[in-house]
């Protein structure tokens, strides 16, 4: 029998553990609560302890930006004007009650500013939380990601904002319960935050009124100075605002932007079913923009700004990269990114849609202008370094002033009479890629390279960091101003024997975030969404976005176009797929102008082997492939473009032709395209009276 010492003994020990245990628990509910507060990312300063942490600083009529809300303390003061969210985005079932939940109203917002004083501003707070695969989902989200657009494209159309955490604890008075319940629902954040909900706050703008109702015949009629900067806005943030949505100051009559939480709405809700008069919310944006020339009174400034960030040459990124960056940086921004995280590559589609168009209405379809500045730029600019690092086929890597970078081969304008040269085969598809509004390849321009420049004579040497990570088609890879093979040897560092220090060539543009061979999967599903026999909603449960398919859908359309047979993989630049390899375009024999197989079952998808042999050439698709209408599916947009040039009296075989003359020294030796574009359209048609109008995408 133990000793009564040991006993007691023992008993402080468990009774010491029982209290550890206990402290070990507290500390790990305070983590786990602070936690949940502190949603990743968040750098977020609330008004704690009370309201004496604001009211002891400096009265102040300074001005303070919302902007910088989340860095600052606050409060909320004055709370008024409550309206509970109505959203009905249920399924129309009479048994299941309308999903979501959401409230607005205004207030007065005190913030403390990092001089320590306090300034007082009228704002609107909003919080919705919704069905947004419903076509009235709203979400209070997309407020604070339409400011953010506004902010990359510089419109100036939204007012300052924040997106924020309001904790309940801070709301006070009568109306604390009424926004606590006017929140309470399944799908509202308060089930992350626990002590609060994610809020949008604005600033309130003073003089500001509806404007009529948006139409067509508004574009012809007295409205404010900024309505085409407007209509461009809507169009490229997909917004679906209703007639009552549109605002304009009534003293300088300037459109601005609230209530937006429409906008930015994914293309998957705007291709399902829904009434009609909402579906026109969508299309009589397009109908203002696109209809009678408007599309050329977009302001010069916003066009520019497009022009450079759509091409994949630049050293802009994207719309939609620039989009989706500024959205990281929000405090809370892991939450705003995991909502639509497929909006970011649509924006980049839709403002090469309105680029296209501008391009095909407003430069006199002149494609040197097509990249704005990029075309130019690497057109004009002089050369700063260079180096050899092809000396059989007379490539030459180069860096100009001002950063840009490209792969310069050289051509021999008198060689070839009846397919171009690898480096004349990529201008000319650039020139198809780009008149017919498609836009996936890099900047190629014909031009002069001086390799005679004093300053030059000692610099043909650039380093091997600068000469690595290049595909086999010399399209460079995003980390820094790269070339080489793979970085497997030096570029040579001996020239070649051009004959001259002026020489004629066709320059490549190093493409931005480039990531080569994107893999693919589920290559059957693929199939058999182009034959019809899947949906989207299909494909994207795989992970295939739309924008991703509406690509796919040009790519192959463009192979068709200029007769590149044997593409075996995709690559992609930035948010989307681009398209490389067009050196071997052309590939036409004199006898066989059309090769319906490249287009019926494209070769990346079917993994077919490419003959040259040209009375192979309907033969590719393989054995037991069955390519009768295989591949019915086609961008809307470059259909109606291809369309549109016949209509007006053209020809795409006539439009690159001008191009070509239009650079001197250039040889004429383009077949076969007439052909292509004939076959093409009558292979549309049958593909419209098998599937309908759901072919054009």
């Amino acid at each position: 029998m133990p000793r009564l010492s040991t006993v007691v003994n023992r008993m402080k020990w468990c009774i010491l553990g029982a209290c550890l245990t206990l402290l070990a628990c507290h500390i790990l509910f305070v983590v786990m609560d602070r936690l949940a507060w502190n949603h990743p990312g968040s750098r977020l300063v609330f008004i704690r302890g009370g309201a004496h942490d604001v009211t002891r600083c400096r009265r102040s009529k300074t001005f303070n930006s919302l902007e910088t809300l989340a860095e600052t303390k606050w409060r909320l003061m004055n709370i008024r004007d409550i309206k509970s969210a109505t959203i009905n985005t249920a399924v129309e079932d009479p048994d299941v009650k309308p999903i979501g939940c959401g409230v607005s109203f205004s207030a007065d917002i005190e913030q403390v500013t990092r001089m320590g004083d306090c300034v007082t501003s009228r704002v609107s707070v909003k919080s919705v939380f919704s069905n947004l695969s419903h076509y009235q989902g709203e979400s209070h989200l997309r407020e604070i990601k339409t400011h953010y657009l506004d902010r990359v494209l510089d419109t100036g159309l939204t007012v300052p904002s924040s997106l924020v955490v309001l904790p309940f604890s801070s709301l006070t008075g009568k109306h604390a319960q009424d926004i606590k319940q006017a929140v309470d629902c399944d799908i509202s954040d308060k089930t992350l935050f626990k002590k609060g909900v994610t809020v949008y706050v604005a600033s309130w703008v003073p003089n500001l009124g509806a404007f009529p109702k948006m139409t067509p015949s508004l574009a012809d009629r007295i409205h404010p100075d900024n309505f085409f900067t407007y209509v461009t806005f809507l169009y490229i943030a997909n917004c679906m605002k209703s007639g009552h949505s549109h605002f304009a100051t009534s003293d300088i009559l300037h459109y601005v932007m609230i209530d937006n939480d429409r906008c930015l709405l994914p293309e998957k809700v705007s291709t399902i079913e829904m009434p009609l008069h909402y579906r026109k919310r969508l299309t009589k944006i397009n109908s203002i923009l696109f209809r009678d020339g408007h599309v050329c009174s977009v302001p010069p400034y916003l066009i520019s700004h497009m022009q450079t960030a759509n091409s994949p040459s630049s050293l802009t990124p994207s719309i939609g990269s620039q989009f989706r960056k500024m959205v990281a940086v929000n405090v809370i921004s892991s939450l705003v990114l995991q909502e639509d995280p497929e909006i970011y590559e649509e924006t980049d589609g839709r403002v090469a849609t309105l680029v296209a168009e501008y391009n095909y209405r407003c430069n006199a379809r002149d494609v040197s202008n097509y990249d704005g500045q990029v075309s130019k730029s690497f057109r004009e600019s002089r050369i700063v370094d260079y180096d050899f690092i092809d000396e059989k086929q007379e490539r030459i890597a180069v860096e100009l002033e001002g950063g840009l970078t490209g792969v310069a081969t050289v051509v021999r304008p008198s060689v070839g009479t009846t397919i171009p040269q690898p480096a004349l085969a990529k201008l000319f598809a650039y020139y198809v890629d780009r008149l017919t509004g498609i836009n996936r390849m890099p900047t190629v321009v014909y031009r002069l390279l001086h390799l005679d420049i004093p300053e030059l004579e000692n610099t043909h040497n650039l380093t091997e960091n600068k000469t690595q990570g290049m595909t086999d088609d010399f399209m460079w890879k995003s980390h820094g101003r790269q070339f080489g093979n793979g970085g497997a040897t030096h570029p040579k560092q001996v020239s070649p024997n051009l004959g001259s220090k002026k020489l004629n060539v066709v320059l490549v543009g190093k493409m931005k975030d480039f990531h080569g061979n994107v893999s693919i999967h589920h290559e059957g599903n693929l199939r058999d969404f182009f034959r019809h026999e899947a949906s989207f909603e299909h494909l994207e449960k795989m992970n295939y976005s739309r924008q991703t398919l509406l690509d796919m859908a040009d790519i192959f359309l463009l192979d068709f176009l200029v007769h590149r047979p044997d593409r075996k993989i995709f690559v992609k630049s930035e948010l989307r797929l681009v398209s490389t390899g067009e050196a071997e375009a052309w590939w036409t024999h004199t006898n066989q102008s059309v090769c319906s197989a490249i287009l019926r079952c494209p070769p990346v998808l079917y993994n077919t082997v490419w003959s040259h042999r040209h009375y192979r050439c309907n033969q590719t698709c393989g054995d037991g492939v069955s390519t009768y209408l295989s591949n019915c599916r086609f961008r809307a947009s470059t259909v109606q473009r291809i369309r549109n040039i016949q209509k007006e009296g053209s020809t795409l075989e006539d439009m690159v032709q001008m191009m070509i003359k239009n650079e001197k020294g250039l040889p004429s030796i383009l077949k076969g395209l007439g052909a292509r574009v004939k076959y093409l359209m009558s292979y549309v048609d049958m593909c419209e009276r098998e599937y309908g109008r759901d072919i054009l995408l």
